[in-house]
């Protein structure tokens, strides 16, 4: 209730022509005229959608509508700096007239920490049932060649794979990693520091990070700019980890 969505028109054509142009959901935007959108209440959009698959499903006989909901196939988390895109690219040129690869759109990540760090704002079931809205809208085609629906979630979104279960508890997920230092070294070439990705909340560091490291004997607010950074991935990996192993395996 009160959530709003910004609908355009993407160019699908654009990425499933060569994935590696437009690697990124940033990309596809910025190559589909999104400057004009449409906004709508997502719970009303929801409640007409739903309403409107019943009608054709006791109509299928003698609809010629196109348009359908693709269920998710699956999900790609990782923790950055680790080949994701090369995955998420891989997905998308498999089969291109099939699958549909958003690769780290912003929806699905807003949705996924909607309730906030530690489900503080509200239940992990609200963010688990606005998700499933959410992906619901993104699975939405009228092409219907396409049948299989991938989804890869910013770094950051790798503490939230318990909602993503929670919402579609039997759809398959991955996390991709790579030897840790090889990840830092990443991280770091970017010269500035203020332009590395696994220091951007060094400011305002979130509860988790912070509970890493006092477990440590370290303060965060002391700590090298480089054991912080370690901190943020390890809480990525061991977020993966405890996923994993309660869901027995990936």
């Amino acid at each position: 209730t009160g959530v709003k969505a910004n609908f355009c028109k993407l160019n699908w054509d654009i990425h499933k022509k060569d994935p590696s142009k437009t690697p990124m959901f940033r990309d596809l935007v910025g190559n589909s005229s999104c400057e004009s959108h449409i906004s709508m209440d997502l719970s009303e959009l929801i409640t007409k959608l739903h309403q409107y698959d019943k009608t054709k499903s006791r109509k299928s006989s003698t609809t010629t509508t196109t348009a359908h909901t693709i269920p998710p196939t699956g999900f790609v988390f990782h923790e950055s700096r680790c080949g994701s895109t090369l995955v998420a690219n891989s997905l998308a040129a498999f089969s291109p007239s099939t699958i549909r690869v958003y690769s780290e759109s912003g929806p699905p990540l807003a949705a996924l920490g909607s309730c906030g760090e530690s489900f503080s704002k509200c239940d992990r079931s609200r963010a688990a049932a606005l998700f499933k809205d959410v992906v619901y809208l993104m699975g939405r085609s009228n092409n219907l060649e396409e049948s299989h629906l991938f989804f890869k979630i910013q770094s950051i979104g790798s503490r939230f794979i318990g909602v993503m279960r929670e919402a579609f508890p039997d759809t398959p997920w991955i996390f991709v990693h790579r030897e840790p230092v090889q990840v830092m070294m990443s991280h770091f070439a970017v010269g500035n520091v203020k332009n590395v990705n696994c220091l951007r909340h060094r400011n305002n560091p979130p509860k988790v990070v912070k509970d890493l490291l006092n477990n440590r004997g370290l303060n965060v607010r002391e700590v090298t700019n480089e054991v912080y950074c370690a901190a943020h991935l390890a809480t990525l990996c061991q977020s993966a980890l405890e996923e994993s192993i309660s869901s027995q395996g990936l």
